[in-house]
């Protein structure tokens, strides 16, 4: 196992806004539907090959997630 640790210099509102700018779209494509998305702990979506699972969500506290593909298994 390999553990890389990284600290960006931005603020949490800025980084939660990016994401959710991102993925609510993107989640709601892997649905294929139009549907309100709600980023929660547990949501499940697949996007490019990758089964992806929001383990823990409270904004601008924690974000992580598990992706996982045919070859590799990330956690952020």
């Amino acid at each position: 196992m390999i553990i890389i640790t990284k600290q960006f210099n931005f603020k949490a509102k800025d980084f939660f806004d990016y994401l959710e700018e991102q993925l609510i779209p993107a989640i709601k494509k892997a649905r294929g539907n139009d549907m309100p998305v709600v980023l929660t702990k547990g949501t499940k979506y697949e996007m490019d090959g990758a089964k992806v699972e929001i383990t823990d969500y409270e904004r601008n506290k924690v974000y992580g997630a598990h992706f996982k593909t045919s070859r590799l298994k990330l956690q952020i």
